[in-house]
């Protein structure tokens, strides 16, 4: 994972910013975006995903474009910390 290296080059936090809901969406959907981009995650990404991150922010819903689900990256894999 990309944000495991940084984690681990930098010292530093590391913090996703999504635009989807992961609660909400439907495993291996394609969800499509703008420019042409798609996002889509299996069942197992997305507990994996949630296992390695906390929920620290929920932006919106809005009415645009700018609902935000923000997740830190934890230290250790270790749920519910």
């Amino acid at each position: 994972m990309v944000g495991r290296e940084l984690q681990q080059t930098t010292g530093g936090p590391v913090v996703f910013v999504i635009a989807h809901r992961l609660k909400n969406i439907t495993p291996n959907k394609v969800y499509t975006e703008g420019y042409n981009w798609r996002f889509v995650a299996s069942e197992d990404q997305i507990r994996e995903f949630l296992t390695a991150t906390k929920l620290i922010a929920e932006f919106g819903p809005a009415w645009s474009d700018e609902t935000y689900d923000v997740y830190l990256l934890r230290r250790d894999p270790q749920p519910n910390r």
